[in-house]
């Protein structure tokens, strides 16, 4: 009888080991699964001693959702269907768990002790992930349209014309057409026609005719000139653009015009042993002046489609010897307008 009871006091002593260890073994399992210690989470069937509060797992769901939410609804995120590789299976107190990514590991535990039925995948929501739009690095903006190297320009001007400043009078016209070379990105060549018609008036003394003319003989004292002139100018200009716009260049510009004079009238008042007197008297295709005058020049230049652009210039002719029958030395200013053509486009 004794050893009956003695072998009944062994048997329960080592079931209370084994259950002891039982025990020791699973809180060790809980601890590397994320699960705090102490709480049983076998399907033993017996209540929990604790439950986890679950305001706060259910706050901190609703918090991750929300956001989730709002960054879809911004464009920044956009959902994606789970895939296998998506899941991630962890262990718990004896089960199998498939969660969905790392960080929602603990958040799927704590709801399966709250009671929640987390064995399906988590909502899409949680599964988002952002999705970029990078611009690539290395690529290059394409190269501007520039005009081509040929350009085509009709001229019109008003034409103030003067001897040394002294006195304007009415003022005259200026049309043609110019030429144009772009021969480097900022440097252009141009040459042409302009039909010119100069109104002038000159003193006596400013105007000097040849030695035989009568104005020079003894007893003639010239008062006055009043002259009238059609020219073809000839210019050759050489233009730089000081700065350049995606739709305009700002520009200044220099060269010489050769003068060919097409008709020139000219008044005279004088006095003639002290009688004062007038004459007039006019001469055609007797003069040509090459390189006589220096051409001076700014402006803007501005685009209006890819192949015709709109021109002002505001420029000064300066002398660089005698003009027309006088030699006078003539100065004309103005403000050319300008239409361009440029036959086709072209990248530098």
């Amino acid at each position: 009888m004794n050893a009956t009871v003695d072998n009944t006091e062994k048997t329960d002593t080592k079931n209370t080991e084994a259950n002891g260890q039982r025990r020791e073994t699973e809180s060790e399992e809980n601890k590397n699964s994320g699960v705090p210690v102490g709480r049983d989470v076998s399907n033993s069937g017996k209540k929990l001693p604790k439950r986890l509060p679950e305001n706060t797992a259910e706050k901190e769901t609703n918090r991750k959702s929300s956001v989730s939410r709002q960054a879809y609804q911004d464009n920044s995120l956009t959902d994606e269907s789970l895939t296998a590789s998506n899941l991630k299976t962890t262990r718990v107190g004896g089960r199998d768990l498939q969660i969905s990514g790392a960080k929602d590991t603990e958040t799927a535990v704590y709801s399966q002790l709250a009671g929640k039925n987390i064995n399906a995948a988590p909502p899409v929501s949680n599964a988002i992930k952002p999705v970029f739009s990078p611009v690539p690095m290395n690529i290059q903006p394409p190269a501007p349209t520039v005009p081509s190297r040929f350009g085509i320009r009709l001229v019109a001007a008003p034409d103030l014309s003067t001897v040394g400043f002294r006195e304007f009078v009415q003022p005259g016209t200026n049309a043609g057409v110019l030429f144009e070379y772009r021969f480097a990105p900022r440097w252009l060549v141009s040459a042409g026609g302009i039909y010119t018609h100069k109104i002038y008036s000159a003193e006596g003394k400013d105007y000097n005719p040849p030695s035989k003319y009568w104005t020079n003989q003894p007893g003639v004292y010239l008062a006055d000139v009043d002259a009238r002139c059609r020219i073809i100018d000839l210019p050759i200009n050489v233009r730089y653009e000081i700065a350049q716009r995606p739709r305009g260049q700002w520009f200044v510009s220099g060269g010489a015009s050769s003068y060919l004079m097409a008709r020139e009238d000219y008044d005279y008042k004088y006095y003639r042993d002290g009688q004062y007197g007038e004459r007039s008297w006019s001469i055609s295709r007797s003069n040509n002046h090459f390189f006589a005058i220096g051409n001076l020049s700014f402006g803007y230049e501005r685009a209006v489609t890819r192949r015709f652009s709109w021109q002002v210039e505001p420029y000064v002719k300066l002398p660089l010897g005698g003009v027309g029958f006088g030699s006078i030395r003539l100065i004309s200013s103005g403000v050319f307008f300008s239409v361009k053509y440029h036959p086709f486009s072209r990248k530098w």
